[in-house]
């Protein structure tokens, strides 16, 4: 970090500039302590004059504790002088204004085609029981081990995210470091010497993975028992498959069963799928090819899956990128698949499920942790990817926010765009089904109907 001083107007600031990040990043530092918006802001005192996003930091003769002047004039900000935030559209009540703009969740700085991690993080923060199991962890920094330092990061940046009012848009720099640290993946770069951008389902998997590896006490979530042993991670996100592979040329081929747990359902886009449901269905039913020991030889064998186990929370992936081997480069596909706010599982569910929702409606999470008694989901977010070519494009998470007031509840969906925040509606995000350059969505997120933890 080289640290400069910088004035603007009569006030006098010490700001840290990290060489290794976008010149872009330092503006919206700048914008943070003066509300002056980057594309206001002249920046004096740099080699080669005004300094300007498209340089890099070899070239402009930077230097510790050098003098830099800020010339521009500052945002109003409504109320809050404090409070960093864009506004696409109006309250959706006038008289309610100001209170709807205290209520604004906070943003997320892009510091360098870091959209596919904003827009994940988003998402991720809308599990609350993820939120407050973070928040109980402690390690001690010097026993800490890499996965438990991107962990601690997400912590922070969650509890940022958490509080009301906003201060402004959230710089990830901790997380961003701590997640290229144990993911060489995310470390790429591009022929230029930017960071790549990179699919935010894999960041979804990654943190998944080690909030696995961390979280790993029941005391974590106030429950005496896990269907899954010990993990946070697969008890609110965990979904059991039942699977039976059926020889199609040999009866003398016996069925063969498996259990398996996965995080996330995939809904799958061929030429005919038109909503999720559909999808989710051909995701589940398949023909592949397997050795047939009668035979002495791969047939085709019929794949069917069913779900013994539904979670709090389901995670949905639109399966929209695939290799196009004839030009050796991943296209994706934009098909609209239409998907509904509130979901009902219970055709892709096994038979024992499927009873046990009725016959055990009046049982408990406490009595029964294992078996939660709902096959409704209510959709909480939605992961869009924008753009035709799956290396590049940009994300934007869409979430919901429930209100309570004088103990009436409702919800808001608001569109977090990196540190850019606005308000949408319902229609807005049933928009997100594809089908031309619009955003799209990619991953979907839903809740269980009426799901609470003791």
């Amino acid at each position: 970090m080289t640290i400069v001083q910088v004035k603007w107007q009569k006030q006098k600031f010490s700001v840290n500039i990290d060489k290794t990040q976008p010149i872009r990043v330092f503006q919206e530092e700048l914008y943070r302590l003066t509300q002056v918006p980057p594309e206001r802001q002249t920046i004096l005192g740099f080699k080669g004059g005004k300094l300007s996003k498209d340089k890099d930091w070899d070239s402009c003769g930077l230097k510790e504790n050098m003098s830099i002047v800020l010339i521009g004039s500052a945002d109003e900000v409504p109320k809050a002088p404090t409070t960093v935030q864009f506004v696409e559209d109006v309250a959706p009540n006038e008289d309610n204004a100001d209170n709807w703009l205290v209520d604004l969740p906070c943003g997320m700085v892009n510091v360098g085609n870091t959209c596919y991690l904003n827009a994940t993080v988003q998402c991720l923060s809308k599990v609350d029981e993820l939120c407050r199991a973070l928040r109980g962890l402690v390690v001690i920094q010097s026993q800490r081990n890499a996965s438990q330092e991107l962990i601690m990061a997400l912590s922070q940046v969650f509890i940022s995210l958490h509080t009301k009012p906003c201060k402004g848009p959230i710089v990830p720099f901790d997380l961003l470091q701590k997640l290229r640290a144990v993911n060489p993946q995310f470390q790429e770069r591009t022929q230029g010497g930017g960071y790549c951008q990179q699919d935010a389902e894999e960041c979804w998997s990654t943190l998944l993975a080690h909030c696995h590896q961390v979280l790993v006490s029941p005391s974590l979530l106030s429950m005496s028992r896990f269907p899954f042993g010990d993990s946070v991670v697969d008890f609110l996100f965990g979904i059991e498959l039942e699977t039976v592979d059926t020889c199609l040329e040999s009866h003398e081929e016996a069925p063969r069963r498996r259990r398996e747990v996965v995080r996330c359902l995939k809904c799958h886009i061929s030429q005919n799928t038109s909503h999720l449901e559909q999808g989710l269905k051909e995701g589940l039913e398949t023909t592949i090819e397997l050795h047939a020991e009668s035979l002495g030889k791969s047939v085709l064998w019929n794949r069917k899956s069913r779900i013994s186990r539904l979670p709090p929370y389901l995670c949905v992936q639109f399966v929209r990128f695939f290799w196009k081997a004839t030009e050796q480069v991943k296209a994706k596909i934009l098909k609209n698949v239409s998907f509904p706010l509130r979901l009902n599982m219970s055709e892709l569910v096994t038979d024992e499920l499927q009873q046990s929702f009725t016959s055990t409606s009046n049982g408990s999470l406490e009595e029964d942790p294992s078996r939660l008694l709902d096959s409704h989901y209510e959709l909480i977010a939605v992961l869009t990817h924008q753009g035709r070519a799956a290396d590049a494009g940009h994300y934007v998470a869409w979430v919901r926010q429930e209100e309570k007031d004088n103990n009436n509840r409702s919800s808001k969906w608001y569109k977090l765009d990196d540190d850019k925040v606005s308000y949408c509606t319902e229609e807005d995000i049933q928009r997100l089904s594809g089908g031309g350059d619009w955003h799209m969505a990619y991953l979907c997120f839903y809740r269980q109907r009426g799901y609470s933890i003791p």
